[in-house]
This record gives C-alpha cells, sequence and structure tokens, in this order.
C-alpha cells in the first residue's frame, strides 16, 4: 500500500474523532438544560487555551520527526478518549456535562495540532506540482469522515450512549495509528536550532515577518473557517428555535454540508481550476464565500439553512484546499510547521473573540444579528485579501525594475 493510501486511512478514521467532538457534542449540549451556555463559555476557554499554546508547538513540529509527531497525538487521543471513557461509567448520569466538554476540548486540540502538522508532513512527502491534488482528496475524505460520522452520532448517541460511541473512537484511532506507522519514507534534513519555548515563540513570528503579505493573506483565508465555526453555534440554536425541528434536521445540515466539501474536492480534481493560479482560486473562493454568507442573511429560514448549507460546504472547502497549497508553494519545510501553528494561533484567537462577540449579540439581536456578524467579517476578510495581494504585486513589480 503505497504513501497516499496509508496517509488518507489515517487522516479518514481520525477525522472521525473530531467529527464527533465538533459537530455532535455541541449539539447533544444544546439540548440538555443551560447546555448553550455552557458550551459557548467551554468554547471560549478552549479557544484561548489554544491560542496561547499553538505558537509554542510550531518550533516542535520544526525540531522533530513529523511522523514521529503524528503517531504520538494519536497515542495522545487515545488516552484522552479511555480517560473520558472511564469518567462516563464512573459517574453515568445523563446530566453529567463534563465527559462532554472534556470529549469537545480533546477534539479541538487534536484537530488544532494536527493541521500544521499534517500540511508539513504532506509537504515533506509529495512535490509542489501535487499539492493541490492531495490537499483535495484529504479535503474530500476529511468532510466526508467527519461531517457523515458526526451527523450520526448525533442520533447514535442519544440511543447508545455516549460510552458506545468512545470506544468505537478509540477503536478507530488505534487503526490510523497502524496507518502512519506503515508510511515509508526518507525525511528531509531540517537544520533547525533546537531553542527554549520562548525563543522559538519569536523566532515564529520574526518567520511570519519576513514574509508579512503571504502572512496576511493565509490570516485573511482563514475567516471562512471561522465563520463555519460560528454556524456549528448558529444552527443548532437556529433549529431548537423552530418548531418541529429535532436532532434528525441538524444532522441533514451537516449532511449537506458534508455533500457540498465533496462537491468543492471533486472540482478541485479537476481540469477547469488547472486554468488558474492559486492566488486567482484564492480570489475566487474569498468572493464566493462572501457571497454565500450574504444569501444567508436574506434567507434566514429552515429551507435556506439547508439549502445553503451546500454552498458553504463547497466554498469553506475550496478556501481550505486553496489556502493550504497557497501556504506549501510559498513557506519552505523547514519554516512551515512555525508559520502553520502560528496560523492555527490565529484561528484560535478570532474563534474565542469572535465566540464571545457571537454570544453577545445572540442575546441582544439573536439569530439575524448573528448571521450578519459573519457577513462582516467576511468583508473584512476578502478587502484585507485583496490589499495583501496588492501589495505583493507591487513588491514584485518593484524588484523586476531594480534589476
Amino acid at each position: 500500500m503505497n504513501n497516499l493510501a496509508l496517509l488518507l486511512i489515517s487522516n479518514a478514521l481520525a477525522s472521525i474523532g473530531t467529527g464527533i467532538a465538533m459537530i455532535a457534542v455541541p449539539w447533544y449540549l444544546a439540548s440538555l438544560p443551560d447546555g448553550i451556555l455552557l458550551f459557548s463559555k467551554s468554547a471560549l476557554y478552549v479557544n484561548i487555551f489554544l491560542f496561547v499554546l499553538m505558537p509554542l508547538v510550531g518550533p516542535i513540529v520544526d525540531n522533530n520527526s513529523r511522523k514521529k509527531l503524528m503517531i504520538i497525538i494519536r497515542l495522545g487521543f487515545i488516552f484522552g478518549l479511555i480517560v473520558i471513557f472511564i469518567s462516563i461509567k464512573t459517574h453515568p448520569s445523563p446530566n453529567n456535562y463534563y465527559p462532554l466538554l472534556g470529549y469537545y476540548a480533546l477534539g479541538s486540540l487534536f484537530y488544532a495540532i494536527n493541521v500544521p502538522l499534517r500540511t508539513a508532513f504532506v509537504q515533506e512527502l509529495f512535490s509542489e506540482h501535487e499539492y493541490v491534488r492531495v490537499n483535495s482528496i484529504l479535503e474530500i475524505e476529511n468532510q466526508i469522515a467527519a461531517v457523515l460520522t458526526g451527523a450520526l452520532a448525533v442520533l447514535a448517541i442519544k440511543k447508545y450512549g455516549m460510552g458506545v460511541i468512545v470506544i468505537m473512537n478509540i477503536l478507530l484511532y488505534m487503526l490510523a495509528l497502524i496507518a502512519i506507522i506503515l508510511i515509508k519514507y526518507t525525511q528531509k534534513e531540517l537544520n533547525v536550532r533546537r531553542l527554549k519555548f520562548v525563543s522559538s515563540l519569536h523566532e515564529g513570528i520574526k518567520i511570519a515577518k519576513e514574509y508579512p503579505y503571504v502572512s496576511i493573506v493565509l490570516m485573511a483565508c482563514v475567516i471562512p473557517y471561522v465563520v463555519i465555526i460560528l454556524y456549528t453555534v448558529i444552527h443548532p440554536i437556529a433549529l431548537s428555535l423552530m418548531p418541529n425541528v429535532g436532532g434528525e434536521s441538524y444532522a441533514l445540515l451537516e449532511l449537506l454540508f458534508g455533500l457540498g466539501a465533496i462537491i468543492s474536492g471533486v472540482f478541485l480534481l479537476s481540469d477547469y481550476p488547472k486554468k488558474f493560479t492559486t492566488t486567482e482560486l484564492l480570489i475566487i473562493s474569498m468572493s464566493s464565500f462572501l457571497i454565500i454568507t450574504i444569501v444567508q442573511l436574506m434567507i434566514p429560514s429552515y429551507w435556506g439553512f439547508l439549502i445553503i448549507a451546500i454552498a458553504f460546504g463547497f466554498s469553506n472547502s475550496f478556501v481550505r484546499v486553496v489556502r493550504q497549497s497557497y501556504l506549501m508553494e510559498n513557506i519552505d519545510n523547514k519554516r512551515i510547521g512555525r508559520i502553520g501553528t502560528l496560523l492555527q494561533s490565529w484561528i484560535m484567537f478570532l474563534r474565542s473573540t469572535s465566540l464571545a462577540i457571537l454570544t453577545y449579540i445572540l442575546s441582544e439581536e439573536g439569530i439575524i444579528g448573528a448571521i450578519a456578524l459573519t457577513v462582516t467579517i467576511s468583508v473584512i476578510a476578502l478587502v484585507t485579501l485583496f490589499i495583501a495581494l496588492y501589495m505583493i504585486r507591487l513588491k514584485k513589480i518593484k524588484s523586476q525594475i531594480s534589476t
């Protein structure tokens, strides 16, 4: 079995855990007394913690074997799931929120670390002309595994209980671990100095300053993902306020979102996107995402949420794949871990501040105000992207004139 197949297997199995943690658990908490408020606060604390943590992870990614780190974080997730399972069995009350909150926190931690680590690993395993193809395939299966699993878990948790779900998750992560172990490749020489955490953090920021406009482009292009995170709060609340709407509707919404993401991955694997540069694809994808947020504001109904979920899934995955490819094309492998984790830290900062603002807006303005917030930050992201790309172009022109 080749490396791509093994990577895909491990990625799919690992995505199941994050799918349950980040999709099913919020919905289940929202259905419990005071669950929405508790989840909102917990999500805020988790994101603040990850904002502080992620810059410190970057030097570890760049200083060590990416394969070994992929193994370690999977082992860590398995251990965390075992602790959660023990907690569920020793405190079987249906109103025991702590295992659920722990599950969400664990999934968020794994996701935050795995994304930049996997990016660096993919960059080592494949050549530049393969980046878009590999990232598209990973995005397709990531969405299939995470969204389908999360949607099904919404229904399965109440029927079978969280304990059974956790046990199945542990077994699947063990298989994911085996798949990573079987990957064979020659690790690139990193030549990165081993520094203390504080010095490494400063060095990561220094690297970002060396690529100022590229870094701004990447920072702007994470906004769609942040908006989708906001919708993990908006959707459950909006649907819960509608008459005769239950978990089945939320599961359907997540399935449609996943369908849109799959369509996006298939589209990016076709020949049509090859007619454009990665930069042009960034502009197209970010512009389309803004349009979709505006349409959602205009149609905040049950069917509007369901239909636009497909468009959100398509556009969000479009941006993610192109953004990852842009990162790989513009940052070398010796530095990509620090840039990738700094980017994740930025994401966590945006998530925590946006969720805090969202909580306030939901209490004051309701769902319409919350959707308007997503439109506002999407506009800011697109304007920032255009400014940064213009500055990159201007810098290239000046460089050509001087030579």
